[in-house]
């Protein structure tokens, strides 16, 4: 007797846990950097150590995705669309701010590219030596690590390279977290709502400093603070907005009952 293709569908899904691939990426996104730290520190066995911690604390702390989800199922062609719909805005965001040097990166990736040249040619821990004082690099390293020890095997250009990707996945994580709606349409309005997303930038900008200082960076309308919109982070400040970003995504995952408390 023949199955239909629903009744294998079904017993797969039956059979087989449910771990979408932007979860899977929020996971590695947000604990991989702190176990590349120990190899950076010249500790890899404590590094190693954190991420069979990791693994058991996961693996037995998750809970299978609630099916009695708040939001009904979109079908499978709908989340197919949103899916591609995230990715094409991920590399589009990566892309306009500077990453794979596509187009000219903004100016903090100048710094940034020093940092990522020399975890790449530099042995693992380095100090700089300036007048003979030791000086140690202290900064936020856990998004180059990764691509770093990947430069290390194929050279700088295939680390820029990697540390496009890998922030390309990791805003894609983001967008699947924070769009997810109960119809494709919905999911898609809230994309671009996301993606645009400025606040009150142009409207404070307006009413404190009138049309001539749109032509500036909105982002200062407030004078010394800065309520940088999403574009803005996403395109000088990765490393700083997707933790907050993910973290907020596994939050309104978990208050729609999708995830279980160990995923945070």
């Amino acid at each position: 007797m023949r199955l239909s293709q629903q009744a294998v569908l079904a017993g797969l899904r039956r059979a087989v846990p449910l771990v979408d691939a932007h979860r899977v990426l929020a996971g590695a996104t947000m604990m991989l950097p702190a176990v590349f730290f120990y190899i950076f520190l010249g500790r890899p066995l404590l590094g190693l150590g954190l991420a069979a911690v990791m693994v058991v604390a996961v693996t037995l702390l998750r809970n299978r995705i609630d099916r009695s989800s708040n939001l009904p199922a979109t079908g499978t062609l709908g989340r197919d669309w949103h899916a591609v719909a995230c990715v094409m805005v991920a590399l589009l965001l990566t892309i306009i701010g500077g990453e794979g040097r596509v187009v000219a990166p903004t100016a903090d990736w100048l710094v940034r590219d020093a940092v990522l040249h020399d975890l790449v040619t530099q042995s693992w821990p380095f100090i700089y030596r300036v007048d003979g004082v030791d000086w140690l690099l202290r900064g936020p390293l856990g998004m180059y690590l990764l691509p770093a020890l990947i430069g290390k095997m194929t050279g700088l250009h295939a680390a820029i390279m990697a540390l496009w990707l890998q922030n390309t996945a990791a805003i894609f994580a983001v967008l699947r977290l924070l769009t997810a709606a109960s119809t494709l349409r919905r999911s898609l309005t809230v994309l671009i709502i996301f993606a645009l997303f400025s606040g009150w930038d142009v409207p404070a900008m307006l009413l404190l400093h009138g049309p001539a200082a749109l032509t500036g960076d909105v982002g200062w309308w407030a004078g010394f603070f800065q309520y940088s919109a999403t574009t803005t982070q996403a395109f000088w400040v990765p490393n700083h907005a997707i933790p907050g970003w993910l973290l907020a995504g596994l939050l309104l995952e978990w208050d729609r009952r999708q995830i279980g408390i160990g995923m945070l």
